[in-house]
């Protein structure tokens, strides 16, 4: 596997700026207190979930029961 970065750091840091930017706008538009998000343990819902977080506004995580999850 290739682990070069298609993105450069600089590109990546305003992608991130750009998704938590626009939680933060969203969560604002519909006046919720915060986000809710279903965690599965694997890495794309973490990153969600630290995206979520950076954004400044509340978030509820939840796991939910699933025999595959530890």
């Amino acid at each position: 596997m290739n682990n070069e970065l298609l993105l450069n750091e600089n590109e990546l840091k305003r992608c991130q700026k750009l998704i938590e930017n626009s939680v933060k706008k969203i969560v604002a538009e519909n006046g919720s207190k915060g986000v809710v998000l279903g965690l599965s343990g694997g890495v794309d819902s973490s990153v969600v979930l630290k995206l979520a977080y950076n954004s400044g506004t509340d978030v509820y995580a939840l796991i939910l029961p699933e025999e595959s999850v530890t």
